[in-house]
């Protein structure tokens, strides 16, 4: 689907106290993955089947895109209006982070760690041991469950 990408799309859901977040992720290929301003915002106690069925409209939006380093900085303003988290910090705040890709293959679901700061600044970060992954046929109860479960094994301040 997409140039040079053994994964053709991407999602990214996070868990904060009061909602959960999903959104959209592109690539412009080389694995560089990057939010969009596409997201939903759910409650915290949506039915799983829901949960899993947005996240299988976010992957379906994922697209390759050709996109300069101020299309990026760009869409990051655009997420945290489209979210109401006004900083960088509050996006971190209390989140527990998971990347979801769908490859020809299957969907893996990586949870991540946000604990480790790079020059001052805090990102999530994949955490390689607990990956799993469903078939791509998965149902989306199921889907969501999957999340549910991968959202305990994430480290976040």
């Amino acid at each position: 689907m997409f140039k040079n990408s053994p994964i053709d799309q991407s999602a990214f859901v996070v868990l904060y106290p009061d909602k959960i977040i999903i959104d959209t992720r592109n690539t412009s290929g080389e694995g560089a993955w990057h939010s969009t301003d596409n997201v939903s915002i759910l409650a915290v106690d949506v039915p799983d089947k829901d949960l899993g069925e947005a996240i299988l409209k976010h992957l379906q939006r994922s697209r390759f895109e050709t996109i300069s380093p101020a299309l990026v900085r760009d869409y990051r303003k655009r997420y945290r209006k489209a979210t109401k988290l006004k900083t960088e910090k509050s996006v971190m705040e209390n989140a527990s982070a998971i990347s979801v890709f769908r490859s020809s293959k299957m969907i893996s679901i990586e949870p991540k760690n946000n604990k480790f700061p790079i020059s001052g600044e805090k990102y999530f970060f994949g955490i390689p041991s607990p990956v799993s992954s469903c078939a791509l046929n998965v149902d989306s109860e199921a889907l969501g469950q999957e999340i549910r479960k991968a959202w305990e094994k994430c480290i976040f301040i």
